[in-house]
């Protein structure tokens, strides 16, 4: 199956899946913790290295298709589900689920600003932004169709149209700057300095200058493979890709300073999300239980924390989604319609 056969299979299942649920329950009440939430899966990792979970709150919320993400300092998680191109968003209180706010919007890409105070939503042809506390609208700022939303952690908004990437301000939307970018992005560093970007199909990489669009480092794929996503830690030195050949899936490593590959290597059978923590020490990783590209509605699978360097799985729970915060303290999951909210441990 073609790559864009199988992104076409998988938006369709998603958009049935929506069409099919009804908003029949929704309640800050604590439910029942599901078995085997989190268990140590090897021996003890490399030193500095993430090890395990201690769950701090955990909520119920029966609304199909949500998507969700925390504040920077853990405390809210913004959910938001599309309904035909709507999407409800939904503030709630990390540890208890109590609801802080409500408000719509065209459905997109979305997630907190630093400093908690105010959220940003991608939706079609515009860029909304609201407030944390009371669900009001602060601005909003027009944008052309094709263009798509890059996360970010340091306050720039980004996006990109396939021909020019654009930075706008993050508290109001105003235009900075924008320069050529024909690249797919893969990911942005944590520090918001550099992107990581592949050309479809090609078996290379690039690292760009996020401020100034200039080349940084070319990076060589393994021969016939091709990125498929990737993450960056924090000063966007070591960068972890899913990469597809003929041979299956793999997540392999670099080290953005030399352009080389690192040894380890992760299986990237049934990937989905990949997230590397801020000091390059460790890497989460969401697994379907079966193909991701062709889904069962309400399959889930776990979510994985490998030490890169001793290349060794530590721990996994099971796991939709996942969430970290940027200073990968804090990490909700959900199964179901149990959302939980975990604290990273050594």
């Amino acid at each position: 199956m073609k790559r864009s056969d199988r992104i076409r299979t998988l938006v369709v299942v998603s958009v049935l899946a929506v069409i099919g649920g009804v908003r029949v329950y929704q309640s800050a009440q604590p439910a029942p913790t599901w078995e085997g939430a989190a268990s140590v899966a090897s021996p003890t990792p490399s030193s500095g290295v993430l090890s395990g979970f201690s769950k701090i709150g955990e909520f119920r919320q029966s609304t199909p298709g949500t998507s969700y993400t925390l504040s920077h300092s853990g405390d809210l998680i913004l959910l938001g589900y599309n309904n035909h191109g709507k999407g409800h968003f939904t503030v709630r209180d990390a540890k208890t689920g109590a609801i802080v706010s409500e408000f719509s919007a065209p459905f997109g890409l979305f997630y907190f600003m630093p400093d908690g105070k105010s959220v940003v939503v991608h939706g079609f042809q515009g860029i909304t932004a609201w407030e944390t506390r009371s669900g009001k609208q602060l601005w909003s700022v027009a944008t052309k169709s094709e263009e798509q939303g890059v996360p970010t952690t340091k306050g720039p908004i980004i996006t990109t149209n396939g021909s020019e990437l654009t930075i706008r301000a993050g508290d109001n939307g105003g235009l900075v700057r924008t320069f050529p970018m024909t690249e797919a992005i893969l990911a942005l560093s944590g520090d918001g300095s550099s992107i990581l970007v592949s050309q479809p199909g090609s078996s290379t990489g690039d690292v760009v200058s996020a401020a100034a669009g200039t080349r940084k480092r070319a990076l060589t794929l393994p021969k016939g493979s091709t990125a498929w996503r990737g993450d960056l830690d924090e000063a966007g030195s070591i960068a972890a890709i899913l990469l597809e050949s003929e041979k299956g899936r793999e997540i392999g490593f670099w080290d953005l300073k030399t352009g080389t590959k690192l040894p380890a290597t992760i299986d990237g059978q049934r990937v989905g999300q990949i997230a590397i923590t801020r000091d390059g020490n460790s890497l989460f990783v969401q697994r379907y239980s079966t193909d991701p590209w062709a889904p069962v509605v309400g399959d889930e699978g776990d979510v994985e924390m490998w030490d890169i360097k001793g290349g060794k799985m530590v721990s996994t729970i099971r796991a939709g989604q996942f969430s970290l915060t940027p200073d990968n303290r804090t990490m909700a999951v959900n199964h179901g319609d149990i959302y939980q909210v975990w604290r990273l441990t050594r």
